[in-house]
């Protein structure tokens, strides 16, 4: 598995929120990334792997999601949806590209 492309910034629901490299994420050790909601802000460990570091930028966006539309999501839930999406983008390229550029190709 190789290293991931960094990206800058997430935009989500007219939101642009910058992604932040780091070298551990202070709150827990065990941690891949956070959601800063003072300054809306995802920080996502430098030393993951791309699977990692997808699946907690995708994590962190939850979360950030969440917080722009006013829901307080658990741990648990964010993980769940987190899965969810990141499959149902994995899963169905087909759908993903419709979304993007529409639906004229059909």
């Amino acid at each position: 598995m190789k290293k991931p492309k960094w990206i800058k910034s997430v935009r989500l629901l007219g939101a642009v929120l910058p992604v932040v490299e780091v070298k551990l994420i202070e709150d827990r050790a065990n941690n891949h990334g956070r959601f800063i909601f003072a300054s809306r802000t995802i920080e996502v460990k430098k030393d993951l792997m791309a699977d990692g570091y997808l699946g907690a930028l995708l994590h962190e966006a939850v979360h950030a999601g969440g917080d722009l539309i006013g829901i307080d999501f658990d741990e648990s839930q964010t993980d769940r949806l987190s899965t969810m999406i990141l499959s149902l983008i994995r899963d169905n390229p087909k759908l993903v590209k419709m979304i993007r550029k529409g639906n004229d190709d059909e």
